[in-house]
């Protein structure tokens, strides 16, 4: 799994999070690893602190903070098991090769973010990466729907959160 422009952690640990209580709920055992990459080496240090202020935490269901965080001076630091989850990595998108042999791509940040030209090269790299273990690659992008071409590389398969599957 790979979460481009992770910027500060907070996504990634969210999706960790989900992945946790989904094992959790069905009773699965698997090591689940999480590549979390941006440009911005000061976030990148950010997020692997994990530690975030009450105003930041302040939009964290209870149950949730209960469960994966530990209270701290002035803020919340995310659990160990989560914590091990995940691996934060500078990458730059438009001079490193992208990972592949990916099971889920998350972008939200990135192509809610970035410039448009930036996000068409990004789309056209995907598109090359390898199939996955689990056959199809799956694009997670939830923001604002721009005219975007790549739509046509894509089936829609949740739309609330603009989960795609690319075939």
């Amino acid at each position: 799994m790979w979460i481009t422009g992770c910027s500060t952690g907070e996504e990634v640990y969210s999706v960790a999070i989900l992945i946790a209580e989904y094992l959790t709920k069905h009773n699965l055992e698997t090591d689940v690893k999480i590549f979390a990459t941006d440009i911005d080496r000061y976030a990148l240090d950010v997020a692997g602190q994990g530690f975030y202020s009450d105003s930041v935490i302040a939009d964290v269901d209870s149950l949730y903070l209960t469960k994966y965080f530990s209270r701290r001076e002035n803020g919340y630091q995310i659990n160990e098991s989560i914590r091990k989850m995940v691996v934060f990595a500078s990458h730059n998108l438009i001079k490193d090769p992208p990972f592949s042999k990916l099971d889920l791509l998350v972008c939200r940040n990135l192509l809610t973010l970035t410039v448009r030209s930036c996000k068409y090269l990004f789309i056209n790299m995907i598109t090359f990466l390898p199939r996955t273990t689990i056959s199809d690659k799956v694009l997670f992008y939830s923001g604002f729907r721009v005219c975007m071409p790549w739509y046509a590389h894509f089936q829609l398969v949740y739309d609330d959160f603009l989960l795609f599957i690319y075939f």
